[in-house]
């Protein structure tokens, strides 16, 4: 393939994530935005009121007639994912796909299968796992196991203010749950630092909706060889009024700390006594959101010149996703009492 190919996209989806691709697609001369869709009226004509060179259109079909885009990216809500994948996998064409995949683990299970069948390449579109401060230690993570040893255990912190007094807004609602849209965020994250990570139980809080607002998941991970040498925690929640986004990996053998603070695009070490030190600082540079979709547009372009994929990957996120619905401890929200669901 032609180091400088130019790839035309189709965005399939107008919604609010889609506001930080533009930015970020203007860093990839590779890639360019031929048409869009989203089945909203509205919106579509609210779009051809201003966009003259890059068309939007209701219905998928007459989006691929009419422009013929070489790939597609999938922007709409998670719960839509599977249908709206079964119109596009017969076009045969690569698909970015937001993520989570799917909602549901069967869903995941049925896509895969027909994703195989179609022998499509579809690269989901893991936003965190791109941010900088993941990016740059996962560059330099060897040079400072040399000093530090190995990871031995890890906690993650991502807690967005999508609801008040048990009540969710209106746009949260589209994300299905604060397991399913920030824990897979933080699932795509640690998964860049440790290997054979095993999820031990998950505790899940519903609000009176039925909806999973507050999610706290245990695992295990290898170690030198010991695949359950390592511990960890993963913790979302919907309802503090927080946006605040955090790993802290931690070194037993030494006593030190990494923290990836990922709201403030950072990286500190934390000595034993407590002390800090920034390592790498990408703040004020540019949006945290947009920062993450030049990595993932950039890896999307590496894929389509390649060929490639990265369902391997998708696969173990999303294997580790769905599996905390197997192993739940969850708290009623009408009783206020524990109930294991094992």
């Amino acid at each position: 393939m032609n180091p400088d190919s130019l790839f035309r996209l189709a965005i399939v989806g107008l919604g609010r994530v889609t506001h930080y691709y533009w930015p970020a697609l203007e860093t990839i001369p590779g890639l360019t935005v031929v048409g869009v869709c989203d089945r909203d009226r509205r919106k579509v004509d609210g779009w051809n009121n201003y966009q003259s060179d890059c068309p939007a259109f209701v219905e998928i079909q007459e989006l691929c007639k009419q422009v013929n885009p070489d790939a597609f990216v999938v922007a709409t809500p998670s719960a839509s994912h599977y249908t709206v994948m079964q119109e596009l996998l017969p076009y045969g064409k690569p698909i970015l796909l937001e993520k989570p995949a799917t909602s549901s683990a069967n869903d995941w299970e049925q896509l895969l299968a027909q994703i195989h069948r179609q022998k499509t390449n579809v690269i989901i579109a893991f936003h965190s796992a791109f941010s900088r401060e993941v990016l740059w230690f996962r560059e330099h993570q060897e040079t400072w196991q040399d000093s530090l040893g190995n990871i031995t255990g890890f906690s993650c912190g991502f807690y967005d203010p999508y609801a008040s007094n048990g009540q969710l807004q209106p746009g949260a609602k589209s994300l299905v749950s604060s397991w399913i849209d920030s824990g897979v965020n933080a699932l795509s994250t640690i998964a860049k630092f440790v290997r054979s990570l095993e999820l031990i139980e998950s505790h899940f809080t519903y609000n009176s909706d039925n909806i999973i607002w507050h999610s706290h998941s245990s695992f295990s991970f290898g170690i030198n060889g010991n695949d359950f040498g390592g511990r960890g925690h993963i913790e979302t929640h919907w309802g503090l009024g927080l946006n605040r986004k955090i790993t802290h990996l931690y070194f037993a053998q030494t006593g030190h700390e990494i923290q990836l603070d990922h709201d403030r695009q950072c990286v500190r070490l934390i000595a034993p006594e407590r002390q800090s030190k920034i390592l790498a600082d990408f703040a004020g540079e540019k949006s945290r959101l947009v920062a993450h979709y030049e990595g993932v547009f950039a890896d999307f372009y590496r894929h389509l010149q390649r060929g490639t994929n990265n369902l391997d990957y998708a696969r173990e996120i999303h294997q580790l996703l769905f599996a905390a619905y197997e192993k739940p401890y969850c708290l009623n929200p009408l009783t206020e009492k524990s109930e294991g669901l094992h």
